[in-house]
């Protein structure tokens, strides 16, 4: 998982370490105390995608829901977190990434954009709030104008 951790990151100072029954968080050479979004949110979905690696789950039958691995994370980790999510996703039957982040939305678009093996779509949750209640409509994004 640490070196997971490293490339999903793109640096080692964040590691996983055994003590007794248990894993500690480390920053260096200490506990590490007080993580960021992007820190928990790595550990939280690296932890996710060692579930895909269960015996009991077949990945070129089971349907994936990745929502917003890159929340809290800085450019740099993000470009990372993207080429990692790539590599630990192939190959499953069916998969939804949900995101807030445009950055990565327009990577994960690149990316399938130049998979000609997929069927893909891309939708956009369009919010509105009519006297005070708040309704959803999921949009197809290729009927919204291009600047979207």
């Amino acid at each position: 998982m640490n070196l997971d951790l490293k490339h999903f990151l793109g640096h080692d100072i964040l590691r996983l370490e055994a003590k007794e029954s248990v894993y500690m968080i480390m920053r260096k050479d200490e506990v590490a105390t007080e993580l960021s979004l992007g820190e928990r949110a790595a550990l939280s979905f690296l932890y996710f995608l060692k579930t895909l690696d269960d015996k009991d789950f077949d990945r070129s039958r089971g349907v994936v829901v990745i929502d917003d691995p890159v929340v809290g994370l800085d450019e740099k980790s993000m470009s990372y977190a993207f080429n990692f999510l790539k590599d630990r996703v192939a190959n499953v039957g069916q998969l939804f990434v949900l995101t807030h982040n445009q950055q990565f939305f327009q990577q994960v678009k690149a990316w399938f954009g130049n998979d000609s093996k997929s069927s893909v779509s891309y939708y956009k949750l369009n919010c509105t709030t009519i006297s005070g209640t708040r309704y959803s409509k999921l949009v197809n994004l290729d009927d919204l104008p291009k600047e979207v």
